[in-house]
C-alpha cells in the first residue's frame, strides 16, 4: 500500500493545480479526522450561514421531493 501511495502521489504532481488542490484537501480531511476537530474553513462558516438562514426562513425541500430524490438515488 505504501508503494501505491507514493506512485498516486508523484502522478498527482502532474496533475491541474485545481485537481492538486481536491486531493490535498480530501487528505488533509481525513488526517483531521483521525486526530481531532475539525477545523471549519471560511467557505465551510459560508454555507453553514446559507443553511441558518435557510432555515430561520423556513425554506425546506417539501418531504415528496426528498422522498423523491432519496428513491432515484437507491
Amino acid at each position: 500500500m505504501i508503494k501505491q501511495l507514493h506512485d498516486i502521489l508523484k502522478r498527482a504532481e502532474t496533475w491541474p493545480q485545481e485537481l492538486q488542490d481536491e486531493a490535498l484537501a480530501t487528505l488533509l480531511s481525513i488526517e483531521q479526522a483521525r486526530i481531532g476537530d475539525y477545523q471549519l474553513t471560511a467557505e465551510d462558516r459560508e454555507a453553514l450561514a446559507r443553511s441558518e438562514q435557510d432555515v430561520r426562513a423556513g425554506r425546506f425541500a417539501p418531504d415528496a421531493d426528498v422522498a423523491k430524490f432519496f428513491g432515484r438515488s437507491r
